[in-house]
């Protein structure tokens, strides 16, 4: 699969330190969609116990061989990321 800077995905560990999931979304409300699909199942999930997640952006290659080309997702507007972002989309944010 080749990937095209700007693209998102949402990356998800259950049972930390599990291995990473990815799921790609097409923008910011598809994104908070996605998240909070990942967390229902697994409040809802016996076989769950802990579990984190957050927002990448494709960026390119990098210069190094181990990195694959993401990057955390950031915004001049929300200095916390993605999860500032979520917490205001939702209601939560001060």
């Amino acid at each position: 699969m080749i990937n095209k800077t700007g693209e998102l995905r949402i990356w998800w560990i259950r049972n930390v330190p599990g291995h990473p999931e990815n799921y790609p979304v097409g923008d910011l409300v598809e994104a908070v969609e996605v998240y909070d699909q990942l967390i229902l199942a697994d409040l809802f999930s016996d076989d769950v116990e802990s579990n984190v997640g957050g927002l990448q952006v494709y960026v390119g290659e990098q210069e190094y061989e181990t990195d694959d080309g993401w990057e955390e997702w950031e915004s001049e507007d929300y200095w916390g990321g993605f999860d500032e972002y979520y917490d205001k989309e939702k209601g939560d944010g001060e």
